[in-house]
């Protein structure tokens, strides 16, 4: 096997991958990360296991109100690498990780990166599989 092609199937998880067509949010584009990308599972996993006790249910579940808190922190710190087109009126705003946290507390924008993570995840599996059949 090529090693070439292992790198490349790797890339998107790593330095992620420009997701477009995003509902709600226009012509912005997001560059993101796989929802499987090892570095977006390891903020999940850990943020999990850090959660506090107020935010389980009896049964030691996560609650609707502290899972969604954890999935925008896990956009804002792992999820969701940068943007192009969004403006704050006319200046268009430089990516941060801190500009990313004030941001996912947007509906739109929370529910469009979610969206586009989703998208990366589905590009990166179609890829896969395109290789896998040569």
């Amino acid at each position: 096997m090529d090693l070439n092609k292992i790198k490349n199937r790797e890339q998107p998880y790593r330095e992620g991958m420009w997701i477009d067509g995003i509902p709600n949010l226009d012509d912005v584009r997001l560059l993101v990360r796989p929802i499987t990308s090892p570095e977006v599972l390891r903020v999940t996993w850990r943020l999990m296991r850090e959660a506090p006790k107020e935010g389980r249910t009896a049964n030691g579940g996560l609650t609707p109100e502290a899972q969604t808190e954890i999935d925008r922190e896990v956009l804002a710190c792992a999820g969701l690498l940068g943007w192009e087109n969004l403006l704050d009126g006319k200046k268009p705003i430089k990516f941060s990780v801190e500009k990313a946290r004030d941001l996912l507390s947007l509906d739109a924008i929370f529910e469009g990166t979610r969206y586009a993570c989703a998208m990366a995840q589905t590009k990166v599996d179609e890829q896969r599989d395109a290789l896998a059949k040569n």
